[in-house]
């Protein structure tokens, strides 16, 4: 995978998460 693919992906997963995060406060931490 290109590395400009894999900083896309992580992009979107961060932008989900945030969204996730506004019902789910546990959502970022690990």
């Amino acid at each position: 995978m290109k590395k400009e693919n894999l900083d896309g992906v992580i992009g979107w997963i961060e932008k989900y998460a945030l969204l996730q995060n506004i019902e789910e406060p546990k959502a970022l931490v690990r």
